[in-house]
């Protein structure tokens, strides 16, 4: 029986690979819900997809910014929804607009 908890609860906010940690972890966030593993269970299907690392940082600033790059600037809600202590002081000076990456399933 799958449960999926939408309740938030204190975790740690190490994973065992960086590649598949969600925004709100790498910024420091210590309360989430089983969105992160939907994150990670996401980033290994892109990697399936296109058979090599979906997001592969090598450090946590790295991981940031390849992810702003992919999706662009989060919304200043969605920021502060992920109740991550360096949250808005990463993004603070992101200029908003759109994903920078052209990174699409199946392109080339």
């Amino acid at each position: 029986r799958l449960v999926i908890s939408l309740e938030c609860a204190p975790l740690t906010e190490y994973a065992s690979t960086r590649w598949y940690r969600a925004p709100e972890m790498l910024l420091g966030g210590r309360m989430y819900t089983t969105a992160i593993d939907i994150w990670a269970a996401a980033c290994v299907v892109g990697e399936m997809q296109i058979e090599e690392g979906f997001i592969p940082g090598t450090s946590t600033l790295d991981m940031i910014t390849r992810i702003e790059e992919l999706l662009g600037k989060p919304f200043a809600h969605d920021i502060e929804a992920m109740e991550a202590p360096y949250g808005g002081l990463v993004f603070e000076v992101v200029p908003a607009g759109p994903p920078h990456g052209a990174c699409a399933f199946g392109a080339q």
